[in-house]
């Protein structure tokens, strides 16, 4: 009889320690194993969690640039790179402001004052990217009429004539258009339009037969130029100047000096070469 209690109580002992081991097991609260069904729930924070982790690597390395000037600088020269790559009309990557421009050029007189080639100069100062105020000044070495009228003695005596020799002046500037062109594909020049105003001095020789005199004047004239941007510090430019001014020439048929006054107008087409000073990186 003894041994068969004895029998008995083993058998439940040998029963109950597996359940006690499994209740221990689900009712764990102290972070231990878990059941099937409590697994899901933990596991859609997983994602949340990555992200900040992210956003604090790429924060990371933004402060690491900026504390570091030699990666900075290769992040500034990565990004300078990508901007050569865009064919769009972007924001002038160069400034003008508070900058000096300097010229050379030549061109060619087409009016009143007959056909004359011309060289000249100029220098402008830019206020801003918008307005600028110019200096210019040209000389006419050549004159196509005056050299055929010495040699027709005839037609030398019978014309009256007025021709530039010199003229320089002051023009207001303003820039209202930018943008770039597409040449032969790969090729993308910028460029600028300018629509100037303003008052020249010029000199001229007056001519009629063996007469000849040099007369002062005066001309207002309204500019168009075009330019080509070589790099940020040198530019190509084509200008039209349209002059207005009240000139005099020896009267026909009078052998004496007298002169007749009137209104002519003159165009000047030029080709300059430029540079901005200070230069710019």
């Amino acid at each position: 009889m003894k041994q068969t209690k004895m029998a008995v109580f083993a058998m439940f002992v040998a029963l109950v320690l597996p359940l006690g081991m499994n209740a221990a097991d689900l009712f764990d609260l102290e972070g231990g194993a878990q059941t099937e069904e409590q697994a899901p729930q933990a596991s859609p924070a997983a994602p949340e969690e990555a992200a900040p982790a992210a956003s604090e690597t790429a924060q990371l390395a933004v402060s690491q640039a900026a504390a570091d000037p030699k990666l900075e600088k290769e992040m500034r020269e990565l990004s300078v790179e990508k901007r050569k790559k865009i064919k769009v009309v972007q924001k002038r990557e160069f400034y003008k402001e508070k900058r000096f421009e300097m010229g050379i050029g030549f061109g060619f007189i087409v009016g009143d004052w007959d056909d004359s080639m011309t060289v000249g100069a100029n220098v402008a100062y830019n206020i801003n990217d918008l307005f600028a105020v110019k200096g210019q000044f040209f000389y006419a070495p050549i004159n196509w009429a005056r050299e055929t009228r010495k040699q027709v003695d005839e037609l030398n005596a019978e014309v009256s004539s007025s021709n530039v020799v010199m003229g320089g002046g002051v023009s207001c500037v303003f820039t209202p258009f930018y943008g770039k062109l597409s040449l032969f594909g790969d090729f993308i020049p910028k460029y600028d339009l300018q629509i100037s105003a303003g008052g020249n001095y010029y000199q001229v020789l007056l001519e009629k037969g063996n007469r000849s005199e040099t007369g002062h004047r005066f001309a207002v004239n309204i500019g168009l130029d075009g330019r080509f941007f070589i790099t940020n510090n040198f530019f190509l430019s084509l200008n039209l100047d349209w002059f207005l001014m009240r000139d005099e020439r020896f009267k026909l048929g009078s052998t004496t000096s007298a002169k007749s006054a009137y209104l002519k107008t003159d165009m000047l087409f030029t080709i300059n070469f430029g540079m901005f000073l200070p230069f710019a990186d």
